[in-house]
C-alpha cells in the first residue's frame, strides 16, 4: 500500500512542545531550553515559531501619562474660595477696630497681605495642577523624538543589508572595529545616516557637538583616543551583538522579524542591566521589521523577566549563546573577547 505523504502542519505535529507557551515565555527554564535546543535544529518548528511570532499583536507604547490625582483643581478651588471667606470676615473686623485713618488706608490701598496670600495660594494651586501635565508633555515628546530616531536608523539599517546579503552592519572581531558600536561609523561611511541619529533626547550628549568618527579615524587611533572613539561611535544606543555557539560568531543578519530586538536605549556601563534614559522608566526598542516601543523592563521576554538584552543567558555582556539569546551592548562593548596569547 502506498504510503501517504504527511502534509500536517509542524505546529500540530508537535505535539510534545508547548510553542504557544514558549513563545509567550511561559515556561520554566528548563523546559524553554529543551524547546529552544529541538527549534535550533528544525526548519519547520522554527517555521512555526515565526508565524506564532507574527500573528502577536504588537502592542503600543506602555507607559502611560501622569495624571494629577482626582478632584484636585475643585478641592483647591474649595479651598481658595473658603480661604476668600475667612479674609473677608477678618478684614471686615480688622477695619472696625482701627481708628478711621487707618481704615481709610487699608480700604485705599487695593492690596492687604492676605490678598498677596490668597494670590500666593491661587497660583500654587494652579501650579500643582499644570506641572505634572508639562513634565509629562515633554517626557513623552522625548520618547517620540527617540523613537523617531530609532525608525530612521532602521531605515539605514536595511538599505545596508539589502547590498550586504541581508547582513546588518556589525562588529569586525579582532580589529579596532571589534565592539559594538562599529555599525555607526559603517552607516556614516555608507552615507546612510546623520549624527543627530545617534542621540536619544534624553542624553545629555544630545546638547554636545557631537560626530560619529570614520571608520578611518578609528584604524588609525590607539590608546586613549581609541577608546574614546569606541565609546562615542555608537551613539547612545545599544545595537545587537549577534550570537556565538560551537561553529563560531554569528553576525547578526534581518529577517524582518517583528520579536527581534535590534537597538535600544544604551544602559550607559559595562554592569549595568537596565537604562538610565527616559528618567530610569524604560527604553525605546527597535525591531527587526522597523517597528518601534517603550518598555519598562528590560526582558527580552524569551526566558521571562530574567533574560535583560542587555546581557547574554551567562550574564556577560558579549554575544548571545544561541540564535534567540538577544543581546544589545553599548558602544565599546565586544561580541567576543578573544583571549591573550602568552609566550
Amino acid at each position: 500500500m502506498e504510503q501517504q505523504p504527511d502534509n500536517r502542519d509542524p505546529l500540530n505535529g508537535a505535539e510534545d512542545l508547548d510553542l504557544v507557551g514558549f513563545v509567550l515565555g511561559a515556561l520554566e527554564p528548563e523546559e524553554h531550553s529543551r524547546i529552544a535546543e529541538k527549534i535550533s535544529g528544525s526548519p519547520e518548528l522554527q517555521e512555526a515559531v515565526d508565524r506564532l511570532y507574527a500573528s502577536l499583536p504588537k502592542t503600543p507604547e506602555s507607559w502611560q501619562s501622569v495624571r494629577p490625582p482626582s478632584g484636585l483643581a475643585r478641592r483647591a478651588c474649595e479651598k481658595v474660595v473658603d480661604f476668600d471667606r475667612t479674609r473677608e470676615l477678618f478684614a471686615q473686623s480688622d477695619l472696625a477696630s482701627q481708628p478711621a485713618s487707618k481704615a481709610r488706608t487699608y480700604a485705599g490701598s487695593g492690596w492687604s497681605w492676605r490678598d498677596i496670600v490668597v494670590l500666593a495660594g491661587t497660583c500654587l494651586a494652579v501650579a500643582l495642577i499644570l506641572l505634572p501635565s508639562i513634565l509629562n508633555s515633554r517626557y513623552q515628546a522625548r520618547i517620540a523624538m527617540c523613537q523617531n530616531n530609532l525608525r530612521q536608523v532602521s531605515t539605514a539599517l536595511q538599505h545596508y543589508s539589502q547590498s550586504h546579503a541581508g547582513f546588518l552592519p556589525s562588529a569586525e572581531l579582532g580589529s579596532r572595529l571589534g565592539v559594538a558600536g562599529a555599525y555607526g561609523p559603517i552607516l556614516r561611511d555608507a552615507e546612510l545616516i546623520q549624527d543627530r541619529l545617534l542621540l536619544c533626547p534624553s542624553s545629555p550628549l544630545s546638547q554636545s557637538n557631537f560626530s560619529i568618527p570614520t571608520t578611518l579615524e578609528i584604524t588609525r587611533s590607539d590608546g586613549a583616543k581609541l577608546s574614546h572613539l569606541q565609546r562615542k561611535m555608537g551613539g547612545t544606543y545599544a545595537y545587537t551583538m549577534g550570537y556565538y555557539d560551537q561553529e563560531g560568531w554569528h553576525a547578526p543578519r534581518s529577517s524582518q522579524r517583528p520579536y527581534v530586538m535590534v537597538m535600544a536605549d544604551t544602559n550607559d556601563s559595562s554592569n549595568s542591566q537596565y537604562s538610565r534614559r527616559h528618567g530610569s522608566r524604560g527604553q525605546n526598542i527597535l525591531f527587526e521589521d522597523g517597528h518601534t516601543a517603550f518598555l519598562q523592563d528590560c526582558s527580552a521576554h524569551l526566558l521571562g523577566d530574567d533574560d535583560s538584552i542587555y546581557v547574554n543567558r551567562f550574564g556577560l555582556v558579549a554575544a548571545g549563546v544561541d540564535p534567540l539569546d538577544t543581546v544589545l551592548g553599548p558602544s565599546f562593548a565586544r561580541p567576543v573577547t578573544f583571549p591573550t596569547k602568552t609566550e
